[in-house]
């Protein structure tokens, strides 16, 4: 190892510049040249080079993963955009776009909520991901359509029963 490197190695673990003069018999001039001389900035900069291309790779990864979130998202936002249609919406919102199957017992700050007999409902009109994620969504077509065959099946149930009338003994 050169002088010059043990200088910077000694000024790096704390070393004063006195005591640099001192132990390397140079003047502070000397001392001060070596400290700043481009082959100590060129020193710093090969860790610095290292760091920076570990930091681009970070951010490619990022930057990946960034896209799959967002086409996650854009496939959430289809999603969503159904269960929002006048057919397909979900038979708990009411006219106002709030849900009326979820009773929240204090405001959320930052949503936009109404204030009902037992709590406060949230207008998921404007909230949507909450909707996204409501294991309670049922479309107003599905409800019509299942209540349709519930009651086909009820009249069924009673033709049968009718028939089924025990006999006078």
């Amino acid at each position: 190892m050169s002088v010059e490197e043990q200088i910077r190695r000694d000024y790096e673990a704390g070393a004063s510049y006195r005591q640099l003069a001192k132990k390397y018999r140079k003047s502070f001039t000397q001392i001060s040249k070596i400290l700043h001389s481009r082959r100590g900035e060129v020193s710093k900069a090969v860790p610095l080079e290292g760091k920076l291309s570990k930091l681009e790779g970070e951010v490619l990864g990022l930057s990946s993963r960034l896209g799959a979130v967002e086409e996650k998202f854009k496939l959430l936002e289809l999603s969503l955009n159904r269960r929002f249609k006048d057919g397909s919406s979900c038979v708990h919102l009411d006219g106002e776009g709030y849900c009326l199957n979820w009773v929240f017992k204090s405001p959320v700050r930052g949503w936009k909520m109404k204030e009902v007999e037992g709590g406060y409902l949230l207008k998921v009109q404007e909230h949507r991901l909450v909707c996204a994620l409501c294991p309670s969504f049922m479309s107003k077509d599905f409800a019509n359509e299942y209540l349709k065959k519930t009651s086909e099946l009820i009249e069924v149930v009673q033709m049968v029963l009718a028939r089924l009338q025990p006999a006078k003994v």
